[in-house]
């Protein structure tokens, strides 16, 4: 799958500024449309998508009930379809993100509603509807040139580099929920950032390769982190680290997964499968996985969640032990006053 917006151009742009709605903080709607002439065109294309460019996880619309429930959904169905004046859809859409911003914290801002037009997907030429969000306004000095003199003044506008929410909607997938793209830069990752996802566009990760090596990633980075131990008492820190190595390991050197395969070579033991297996049966569904088969495996979301697998053994306060292969070469052991150390092997200090 390859996307290029190397000669997309934006047809259809709406302007907003959405409030908080529990903060009293009211949304101003736009009358008509912005118009932009060639050059702007060009940068603000770019504002909106470069970092969309960089996303690798898919979304899709849902609902608990039925898709046709969701507001979202329907607003991009009626927007790609132009069954509605574009600039109406975007008044709709940026009176339903107000109404969605209840938590306090949730800061008002810019609310951008884009129709992009020639987009290149997998060689076939598409269009798609972008939601943007700017809230957080950087300082900058003006420096006007007077006749004889110049003027200083202070201003605050958006980075040209920086939004804070957004979603890119490809028109691909229709009855499925289409395939979107999100963005999110917020600082605070509580619950009040939870909003843009959940309950303002409602979507839930797209089941494929890059969901499947990602949950089940996450599966057995929990496993071996907290369940492990539960079941099989003995098992010293080094073991579980070892085993976070060998699972992180599994996936780099592997094209496809297979249960089976990862049992064997990461957990060995016939007690710690069997403990898998139970933690695996147990949460498969929140997981979102479905373990009776297997999958290809995706080298992006290898990447991604290779910095959550932690490979540091802590002792205290006083030391950190970064293991990174090679079990045998650290030995752990209690001394004549009972006091714990490990014993460590190597061939070169650098």
């Amino acid at each position: 799958m390859s996307i290029d917006f190397s000669q997309a151009y934006i047809k259809n742009l709406s302007i907003h500024f959405v409030g908080n709605k529990t903060n009293h903080i009211e949304t101003r709607l736009s009358e008509k449309q912005t118009l932009l002439d060639s050059e702007m065109a060009l940068r603000m294309k770019d504002f909106f998508l470069k970092n969309i460019v960089k996303q690798v996880e898919k979304y899709q619309f849902s609902h608990v009930e039925s898709l046709e429930y969701n507001e979202i959904y329907n607003f991009i169905g009626e927007a790609l379809t132009a069954t509605t004046p574009f600039h109406e859809i975007s008044k709709k859409v940026a009176r339903h993100l107000h109404d969605k911003s209840e938590h306090p914290n949730i800061k008002p801002g810019e609310f951008y509603f884009v129709h992009f037009a020639n987009i290149l997907y997998d060689h076939i030429t598409i269009e798609a509807i972008g939601i943007f969000k700017t809230e957080n306004k950087q300082g900058f000095y003006q420096v006007n040139q007077m006749p004889s003199t110049f003027d200083i003044v202070y201003q605050e506008g958006i980075e040209d580099n920086k939004i804070d929410k957004g979603c890119l909607i490809l028109d691909l997938d229709f009855e499925s929920g289409f395939e979107v793209y999100l963005l999110d830069n917020s600082a605070n990752k509580g619950d009040e950032a939870q909003y843009w996802k959940d309950e303002f566009l409602h979507v839930v990760p797209i089941n494929d390769a890059y969901a499947q090596t990602k949950n089940f990633m996450n599966l057995a980075k929990d496993f071996v982190q907290f369940q492990v131990k539960k079941d099989v008492s003995q098992i010293e820190k080094a073991d579980q680290i070892d085993m976070l190595n060998k699972s992180l390991n599994f996936f780099k050197s592997n094209d496809n997964f297979e249960q089976a395969g990862f049992e064997h070579q990461v957990l060995e033991k016939p007690e710690i499968v069997e403990s898998f297996r139970d933690f695996a049966q147990i949460n498969q569904y929140a997981y979102g996985l479905n373990l009776d088969e297997g999958f290809e495996i995706s080298s992006p979301a290898v990447k991604k969640q290779a910095k959550i697998f932690k490979s540091v053994l802590k002792l205290d306060k006083n030391f950190h032990i970064y293991i990174h292969g090679d079990r045998s070469k650290i030995e752990r052991g209690v001394d004549d006053n009972g006091k714990k150390f490990y014993k460590v092997y190597f061939d070169e200090e650098s």
